[in-house]
């Protein structure tokens, strides 16, 4: 997992002192010992939480840290996920509900039921108590996302969630006996404001944990969720189970179930907040699951579809085509990124604008699609032109956003949680996606005609 810090054990909890622009408190340190003494959750000696006064909270390195070590082990007996619901009263139902609605009268019940006498109690009352992702925003803040991707799930979710809790309020504990209590009888702490924010809690503060041989379960890691999400970062996450040939540290703190560990794969300086990468979160996606963005973030992108028209020429073939590849283009969309345009999406297209004979055979469509060989000149060109067209479709109701486009030279590092900056954010960042990709479907037709005298380019050339 990791190489033994040489820091001694002592330097974990260190006493408050003042690093700007960090603000330590007892409350912290207090959570980290409590973590650290209840759960097993081990930090990296030479890590602090802090909070700043505009309620944000991460984690500071107090003296340099290197490359390859273990920041955060949280064992797996620690965290919280739906193998906690045996015992409680929700076990019986927990089968017939979607995974975010049963973690999310988990969690209510420990935070309401168990109190403090939950395993987690102290994380609990760390928990933020209130959230601003997309779920809590009125209906005029959502309105300043139309036109971008993100408007109609947004749009969707002002209704749904409450639709989703009235459903929930009236299922009944035991689905077997129809004399049982529902949920709304049994637990009357679990109110619509409740409801909301222990999704909130699920989207942004839970991570999805697969252990060996298991399939991925969403899970609350206590200490883990400080470390706020860089894009540029190099520390990822990871389960990991104790092995043959481990240190006794790192036996220590994987425990013999294992931990979710935090490596990271670059230095750290004294004095720097250290982050971890979430992974390709775009902006839209960060509106929607955190309420916030950032000044630059390298992970966004948009969704085009690009569905076939089941009178298009040789329609069966193509079908056929797309399934043995596993792609269904009606239903899956093709992920459009700064500065790249996917090949399966350009071999998509080729295959759906196949209309001479020769273009249209299996082997022809197999290696246009998967191979991302030119079928011919004619056709590429339509290619380019109907995913420009789309591509414009798309920019067009975000022109107002257009002048916004300078906002991708800030700083990754910013921060913006004003609901009306977030909505510009969204709404330029997918007109910097899809400009790019605009300029490259330019480049790409003025280079084809050379392109096209390049050897194994075409899709015939192949067959042959």
């Amino acid at each position: 997992v990791s190489r033994r810090v040489s820091a001694e054990r002592r330097l974990l909890f260190q006493p408050w002192c003042p690093m700007e622009p960090y603000t330590f408190s007892e409350e912290l340190d207090s959570y980290a010992k409590w973590a650290y003494d209840t759960l097993k959750v081990w930090m990296h000696p030479h890590l602090r939480l802090f909070h700043k006064e505009n309620g944000d909270r991460g984690v500071v390195a107090l003296e340099a840290i290197s490359a390859v070590d273990t920041l955060v082990a949280v064992p797996y007996a620690a965290l919280l996920h739906m193998g906690a619901l045996a015992g409680t009263p929700i076990a019986p139902m927990a089968r017939l509900l979607r995974e975010d609605d049963a973690l999310a009268l988990l969690l209510l019940y420990e935070k309401h039921e168990r109190g403090a006498e939950s395993k987690w109690a102290l994380h609990l009352q760390m928990l933020p108590k209130t959230y601003d992702s997309v779920m809590f925003w009125e209906a005029e803040d959502v309105d300043r996302l139309r036109g971008s991707t993100l408007h109609q799930l947004a749009e969707a979710l002002l209704t749904q969630v409450p639709d989703d809790f009235d459903s929930l309020r009236r299922t009944r504990l035991n689905p077997s006996d129809d004399a049982s209590t529902t949920v709304e009888g049994a637990f009357p702490w679990f109110t619509l404001d409740e409801y909301r924010w222990a999704l909130g809690t699920i989207w942004s503060r839970f991570v999805s944990v697969a252990r060996p041989g298991e399939r991925p379960r969403k899970c609350m890691a206590p200490v883990f969720d400080f470390f706020n999400h860089l894009p540029s970062a190099e520390a990822a996450q990871g389960f990991s189970v104790p092995k043959e040939g481990d240190s006794e540290h790192d036996r220590e703190i994987l425990q013999a179930d294992g931990a979710l560990v935090i490596l990271t794969g670059q230095d750290w300086s004294a004095g720097e907040e250290v982050f971890l990468n979430y992974g390709p979160v775009s902006t839209s996606r960060m509106v929607l699951l955190y309420g916030c963005a950032l000044g630059s973030n390298s992970f966004d992108g948009v969704d085009v579809f690009c569905t076939m028209d089941p009178r298009a020429p040789g329609y069966v073939v193509k079908e056929d085509v797309f399934k043995k590849a596993g792609i269904d283009p009606n239903v899956q969309p093709f992920r459009v990124t700064l500065g790249r345009v996917p090949d399966t999406l350009l071999g998509a297209l080729r295959v759906q604008r196949a209309d001479e004979p020769a273009e249209m055979t299996p082997a022809a469509l197999q290696s246009a699609l998967m191979g991302h060989k030119v079928l011919s000149e004619r056709n590429e060109r339509l290619v380019i032109e109907s995913l420009r067209q789309a591509l414009l479709q798309m920019r067009r109701p975000l022109e107002d956003a257009s002048d916004a486009g300078g906002r991708r030279t800030r700083s990754e590092r910013l921060v913006i949680t004003d609901r009306a900056e977030m909505a510009r954010r969204v709404k330029a960042s997918e007109v910097d996606v899809i400009s790019s990709a605009l300029d490259l479907l330019d480049a790409r037709e003025r280079g084809l005609r050379e392109l096209l005298q390049q050897p194994g380019v075409l899709a015939d050339e192949t067959n042959a």
